[in-house]
């Protein structure tokens, strides 16, 4: 591999295949995977909404909630 590095056409290569992994990513924010008991208020979401935020999954809860007294999702709150 340290004989690869300096080989020019490998790190071009590497290069280009980190920048398609990279873009082929799922970019994710504020995702709750688990489930929410007995909590008096829930916010989930960023203080501000910028619409220039660029996520494929955003503001989500996975799991379930169960006693809750105020459930707020989303941004700008």
């Amino acid at each position: 591999m340290l004989d690869l590095i300096h080989d020019r056409n490998f790190s071009i290569e590497l290069v280009k295949r980190v920048h398609e992994l990279q873009k082929a990513g799922i970019k994710e924010k504020n995702i709750v995977k688990n489930e929410i008991k007995r909590v008096k208020r829930i916010r989930i979401g960023d203080k501000e909404f910028s619409p220039t935020d660029s996520f494929n999954r955003k503001n989500i809860v996975e799991g379930s909630i169960e006693d809750a007294n105020e459930f707020v999702i989303g941004d700008g709150h």
